[in-house]
C-alpha cells in the first residue's frame, strides 16, 4: 500500500465538526418533536440552522477521505512502459532521431499526459 502524508490539523478538525454538526442536525426532528414550550421549539431551530451553517462552512475545506484519495491518485501515477524503457536505456535515448516534428508530438503528448494528472488531482 503506498505511504499516505498525514492529514493536517485543519482537515482533522473540519472532519470532526462535520461529524459533530452534522450529528446535531440529524436528531433536530425528534429535538422539535418533544420541544415542551415555544423557547425551546425555537432554541432547537436556532441550533439546526447554526449547525448548518457550520457544515456549510466546513464542507468547503478538503476531507481527510479526500485528501486519502488524491493521495493514492498520486501514487498510482507511474509512468508508461516506454518512459522506463528509454530512462533505463539512456542508449537508446541518444539514437533516438530528434527531428523538430518528433520534439513537437513529444511536447504535446507530454501536456496531455499532465492535463490528465491535473484532472485526477481534481
Amino acid at each position: 500500500m503506498p505511504e499516505t502524508k498525514p492529514h493536517p490539523l485543519r482537515t482533522r478538525l473540519a472532519d470532526i465538526g462535520m461529524v459533530i454538526f452534522g450529528m446535531i442536525m440529524a436528531v433536530t426532528p425528534l429535538a422539535l418533536w418533544v420541544a415542551p414550550t415555544k423557547p425551546w421549539f425555537y432554541l432547537v431551530l436556532k441550533l439546526f440552522a447554526i449547525s448548518s451553517v457550520a457544515v456549510w462552512y466546513l464542507s468547503g475545506f478538503e476531507t481527510s477521505a479526500a485528501q486519502h484519495h488524491k493521495n493514492l491518485m498520486a501514487a498510482r501515477l507511474k509512468p508508461s512502459a516506454f518512459e522506463k524503457y528509454f530512462k533505463n536505456n539512456r542508449f537508446l535515448v541518444s539514437l533516438r532521431s530528434h527531428s523538430k516534428a518528433k520534439k513537437q508530438r513529444a511536447e504535446r503528448a507530454k501536456k496531455h499526459r499532465d492535463d490528465i494528472r491535473r484532472s485526477r488531482d481534481d
